[in-house]
């Protein structure tokens, strides 16, 4: 199986994403955690599964066609929010095309 992942990498000096503020952006957007997970940083959103480190997001899916949007929107929400280096695979890219979260998104 394949996955179309969208990261974004924070400067290793600055703060990142503080722990109380990802809480806070998972309830806004539905997204819960998965304590079956070694290392306990990984949550979902539907099929959407994010890895959260203080200093690095990654957004994934396995579901190529149907989720992609859903990975490249809750990626550019969270880029929109805390800013970072914003990397996507080539598939994401194309799938959004039309979005408009930020005037600017580089995806």
């Amino acid at each position: 199986m394949s996955s179309a992942v969208v990261s974004i990498r924070f400067d290793p000096d600055t703060i990142g994403v503080p722990p109380e503020q990802w809480q806070t952006f998972c309830a806004e957007h539905r997204i819960e955690h998965s304590p079956q997970t070694v290392g306990g940083n990984v949550y979902y959103a539907g099929d959407v599964e994010i890895w959260y480190a203080l200093h690095k997001l990654n957004f994934s899916t396995y579901w190529m066609g149907s989720e992609m949007p859903s990975v490249a929107r809750l990626a550019l929400l969270a880029w929109v929010r805390w800013g970072g280096a914003l990397d996507a695979d080539p598939e994401i890219r194309h799938a959004t095309a039309s979005m408009s979260i930020k005037e600017d998104h580089p995806l």
